[in-house]
């Protein structure tokens, strides 16, 4: 799986979900040095779509991060670290989507070549600072 001495690249989601900077920028960091943004972008889709399923499904009624977790076939644990997230305004959301797009699609060739490490942890930034509740 791993190699010896490198970092899984979700290292960095943990702190991002909990909206601390410095953190997720220092593990992104570590986690560049053997791996692409693409790896590390499947990491950021996974939580973001986790999100938005979460977010709507509590506007629909279901409350208890546990019950989400079922509906959307997941482990409980990473439901209940994003949970803070159900309660943000659907504004917020649509923004935490819309960066999530903006990056996609960054690397995929919309960021200039020599911008993309820059651009990339510019919109990793503004991501974690919205989690932030």
């Amino acid at each position: 799986s791993n190699m010896p001495g490198s970092v899984p690249y979700y290292q960095f989601l943990d702190p991002m979900i909990k909206g601390d900077v410095y953190k997720t920028i220092r593990e992104y960091r570590r986690v560049k040095m053997t791996l692409n943004e693409f790896i590390c972008m499947v990491g950021i889709k996974q939580k973001v779509e986790m999100i938005e399923r979460a977010y709507f499904l509590r506007k629909a009624g279901v409350n208890s991060y546990k019950d989400v977790a079922k509906a959307i076939g997941s482990h409980p644990y990473p439901v209940k670290l994003i949970w803070h997230t159900t309660s943000f305004s659907q504004a917020k959301i649509e923004r935490i989507v819309e960066i999530t797009r903006i990056l996609e699609e960054g690397i995929k060739g919309k960021f200039p070549k020599n911008m993309v490490d820059f651009l990339f942890q510019r919109y990793l930034i503004e991501l974690t600072l919205l989690m932030k509740g």
